[in-house]
């Protein structure tokens, strides 16, 4: 009974210094997100400045951005160690989007308006690929796979081309082929086959060896006419050029 008291006693002070432990852990961490988060928004102490795009001027340091982007690092590293100016100026990024990146960069919260999430995902996206921040390469392509619908699926599909974000792009054939009866008929998205005709390749491919059926005889149909009225174009200027030749 001793023995059994002895050790419940033990028990029950090894899990309160557990859980004091755990506290501690956890303001630490609490602690170190708000100096960050402080050094955000400090004046001070910057030692990089970006100059966005609507003229605003962002400020930084440079050891948490090389820490968190090796595409920083390697610039702070290489040819930028001997700038004297520290500014880098961003020509197609508004201060809204870069205060975004950099409150990732500093405290790991991706912190978005709802009202705007949609908009700013879809710019921080090349960003995240840009800086090489992995962890929001993957939070954009998962935001971006949720955010699939007839609006966005264009401007989607390109970015996955573009950044070789290929669960993505995966994720966009997908949803072309469920919604084929409806896309197929939007003047928008069929003018993808003239404005990137790789990618219009690329889905139609991936349709046909997926599905059997309208949707494939829309895209083939499609793609064949669109081929024709080229040729058709290019007969057309054969022609007046033989005519004119006639006349001469």
């Amino acid at each position: 009974v001793i023995y059994c008291t002895m050790m419940n006693k033990v028990a029950n002070l090894l899990r309160t210094k557990m859980i004091s432990l755990k506290k501690r852990k956890s303001c630490t961490l609490h602690t170190i997100q708000d100096y960050l988060t402080g050094m955000l928004h400090d004046n001070d102490f910057y030692d990089i400045s970006f100059k966005c795009s609507d003229g605003e001027i962002v400020h930084a340091h440079k050891p948490i951005l090389a820490a968190a982007s090796a595409y920083f690092r390697t610039m702070f590293l290489g040819s930028w160690k001997e700038m004297t100016d520290n500014v880098i100026e961003l020509k197609e990024t508004s201060s809204t989007t870069m205060k975004i990146l950099l409150k990732y960069i500093y405290t790991g919260s991706l912190d978005i308006d709802s009202t705007k999430l949609e908009e700013e995902i879809i710019l921080l996206f090349p960003l995240a690929y840009q800086y090489m921040i992995t962890p929001l390469q993957e939070i954009c392509e998962h935001q971006c796979t949720e955010m699939l619908d007839h609006a966005h699926i264009v401007d989607i599909m390109q970015l996955a081309r573009l950044h070789s974000a290929t669960k993505l792009q995966l994720s966009c054939f997908e949803y072309v082929k469920k919604q084929a009866a409806s896309l197929m008929v939007q003047p928008g998205f069929m003018a993808l086959a003239t404005a990137d005709p790789e990618l219009w390749s690329d889905l139609t491919k991936h349709i046909t060896t997926t599905t059997i059926g309208t949707t494939t005889t829309i895209c083939k149909k499609y793609s064949e006419s669109n081929s024709s009225s080229r040729n058709s174009g290019d007969s057309d200027g054969d022609s007046d050029s033989g005519d004119s030749d006639s006349e001469h």
